[in-house]
């Protein structure tokens, strides 16, 4: 499995099995005071990540169900990270990110990791290339999800 990242110069690809992280309780502290936006219109994905990240020691975790309630719950709320997927009613996940994108500046903007069944490179490329942070491909496997979260956090 991969994670497709960009880097400050490049885009690169990491097998997520190399990272070690020092120990369960130093990944869970990093990430206790996150505020995590988890953009996704499928109930079972919701509950799906909003578990793990609670597992995780997450305790802020918000959800909207398509692209517009992220709009508008970004201008509320403050977040670190949202977990978006790409395919969504009234405004799905590119057009989303194109919006927070036009109005946050990099160091305003939370880290936007994108969601999607769809694994061409061309569909990765254009979540990269909108402004994504990174992308995880569906279904969801759980030791990516959390070396997506120890890239960043």
């Amino acid at each position: 499995f991969n994670l497709t990242m960009l880097d400050e110069d490049s885009q690169m690809e990491r097998n997520a099995f190399d990272w070690n992280f020092l120990d369960q309780e130093r990944f869970k502290n990093s990430l206790s005071n996150l505020r995590v936006l988890v953009a996704e219109d499928n109930e079972l994905n919701q509950v799906l990540v909003k578990t793990i990240l609670k597992k995780w020691g997450v305790s802020y975790i918000g959800v909207a169900l398509n692209g517009q309630e992220v709009i508008e719950m970004l201008e509320e709320d403050p977040y670190d990270l949202i977990f978006m997927d790409i395919q969504m009613p009234i405004m799905d996940g590119y057009e989303a990110t194109k919006v927070i994108c036009n109005k946050m500046s990099v160091e305003e903007r939370p880290i936007i990791i994108g969601l999607s069944a769809k694994v061409l490179p061309e569909e990765m490329k254009r979540c990269l290339d909108i402004g994504m942070n990174a992308y995880i491909e569906k279904p969801l496997d759980f030791e990516i999800l959390k070396d997506a979260l120890g890239a960043y956090f």
